[in-house]
């Protein structure tokens, strides 16, 4: 839309679908959830106290983060590519 890089935007068109970003988005914030659910039954384990950092939990966070990134990075690539068709009907 911007017209910065044209080659990049019609690479990304190919190659990443709306089905793709969508697998990818829920693949990713589906483990970053069951690493903290693991932090979780490990919490109520231990009578609600933590021992030390949990750094699988620390990087659930970061997936699940990612994972919404992806969904949302996927429904703007979606909506550029339906602009662009819009354009050149």
């Amino acid at each position: 839309m911007h017209g910065l890089r044209p080659g990049l935007e019609t690479w990304m068109a190919r190659h990443l679908t709306y089905n793709r970003g969508m697998v990818c988005a829920g693949v990713l914030a589906g483990i970053g959830a069951l690493l903290g659910a693991v932090l979780a039954w490990t919490y109520i384990q231990r009578d609600l106290a933590l021992q030390t950092v949990s750094y699988p939990a620390i990087l659930g966070l970061l997936l699940v983060i990612l994972g919404f990134q992806t969904f949302g990075f996927t429904l703007l690539l979606e909506m550029s590519k339906r602009m662009a068709e819009r354009v050149h009907a």
